[in-house]
């Protein structure tokens, strides 16, 4: 005897991708299915920001489907030789990646960021052309992107500042062409904050002045600046980093005498 079991409910499809992202130049196979359940054809529906749902000219007799172009995806089961269907599935949003390469590089080419400094990192892609793209970004850092005019995460350039050890961390970004189509993560950009301002040291090459002779100066934070002087005084010096507002602590103080021959 053979007993039929009656379902309350309709069945919802469901999609699987096998994997997360379409490659570049490659392709991803969506499987539709209906509760483990057996005797289904399968219908395909796609649809893009521009367009309305549109129907996939597929095999029925086929669960899987085979595609090359980002988009939003679902499927529906149709009870084979009859007009029963099954629920559509949720939509699936499978991006496609392009590929174009995404680098984090900071704004100054400096090796060292201190406490305080007003920084920025940015995110840069290889063959981009008059793509207008946008930026996503993801950190490790205990600052996280916010988003706003100028800033993480849809902007180019990312600004830290004033700066903070809070800051310091991995960076990565990617950059989006439009709903379907982006980039893959950019390698890790490794960001360190020092929690000090520097101190630099300025050194004499004589204390004392004869006659009309002079004494030259030097200020040394990485790079040495020197500068000659002929007056008897209290000297110090302080850094100032590139063009910004970021300034040094005072040096240590050099005494400069003045004795007449």
């Amino acid at each position: 005897m053979v007993k039929m079991v009656k379902s309350a409910h309709r069945p919802r499809a469901t999609v699987r991708a096998s994997r997360t992202s379409i490659p570049v130049a490659g392709t991803l196979t969506l499987t539709c299915s209906v509760e483990e359940s057996a005797g289904w054809s399968y219908d395909w529906f796609t649809r893009s920001p521009d367009a309305d749902e549109t129907a996939i000219a597929t095999n029925p007799e086929q669960n899987s489907l085979s595609i090359s172009q980002g988009g939003s995806y679902w499927c529906r089961g149709r009870r084979t030789h009859s007009d029963f269907f099954s629920e559509k599935s949720h939509v699936h949003h499978i991006d496609r990646t392009l590929s174009n390469r995404s680098f984090v590089v900071l704004q100054h080419n400096w090796t060292q960021i201190f406490s305080g400094e007003t920084i920025s990192v940015r995110c840069e892609i290889q063959g981009g052309g008059d793509t207008q793209w946008e930026y996503e970004w993801r950190t490790t850092s205990s600052h996280q992107p916010v988003t706003g005019p100028n800033t993480a995460p849809t902007h180019s350039e990312y600004r830290l500042g004033p700066a903070s050890v809070f800051h310091s961390g991995e960076y990565w970004c990617k950059a989006r062409a439009d709903w379907y189509s982006s980039t893959e993560w950019s390698e890790a950009f490794q960001l360190r904050v020092t929690p000090d301002k520097p101190r630099p040291r300025l050194t004499a090459d004589n204390t004392t002045i004869t006659g009309k002779g002079s004494v030259a100066l030097t200020c040394s934070v990485e790079n040495a600046l020197s500068g000659d002087t002929t007056e008897e005084g209290i000297y110090s010096c302080r850094g100032r980093r590139g063009d910004t507002t970021f300034l040094t602590e005072d040096s240590n103080l050099v005494t400069i005498e003045n004795r007449a021959c």
